[in-house]
């Protein structure tokens, strides 16, 4: 099988941001999965740091003050060309933050993307988006899903509220059998 153009990109930008584990915990909320047979390896990328915004591009000049997402996770199975990755964000209370951070982690990730690698393989990319807050839900939280389902796709988008832990793994499978 060809490689995977998606998880090169990753590993080539984002290579002193990679983690040894499938495993993150912030804002007092954890979120891990673990792999299962067929399945490629799942890598978690801590982009939330000096290191992560400079390798995504994404510093203002002499300043690191740029919102981003707290992680980015790959996914792929084996013998298969999709490539899965998914932003996450892990927040204590402010969804319109968390968003606007993923959206723009997605925009500057996937224009990067487009420019390194060829279209041919852009098919077979999917972008998802998983938002985990210790809060419960705000009451503007349906027109922000709502928002975030037309741009990424109902089966794409994961919003979770009042959590400690969260399995991101069925999220990252979804529709890959």
């Amino acid at each position: 099988m060809a490689s995977k153009p998606m998880r090169a990109f990753l590993d080539a930008r984002l290579a002193n941001c990679r983690m040894q584990r499938t495993s993150v915990q912030e804002s007092g909320i954890r979120v891990s999965t673990q792999p299962v047979a067929g399945e490629e390896e799942i890598v978690f990328f801590h982009t939330d740091t000096d290191e992560g915004r400079k390798s995504l591009e994404m510093t203002i000049e002499g300043e690191s003050s740029e919102k981003i997402c707290d992680y980015l996770i790959y996914y792929s199975r084996v013998n298969t060309h999709n490539e899965i990755a998914c932003f996450l964000e892990l927040k204590g209370t402010d969804l319109a933050t968390a968003v606007k951070q993923v959206e723009i982690t997605h925009r500057q990730t996937k224009t990067l993307m487009q420019g390194e690698i060829h279209s041919k393989y852009h098919q077979n990319f999917t972008f998802r988006i998983c938002i985990c807050l210790r809060s419960q839900a705000p009451s503007t939280s349906q027109r922000i899903r709502d928002s975030l389902i037309q741009k990424f796709g109902g089966k794409n988008i994961e919003i979770r509220h009042g959590i400690k832990r969260h399995d991101i793994g069925p999220l990252l499978r979804r529709d890959t059998r």
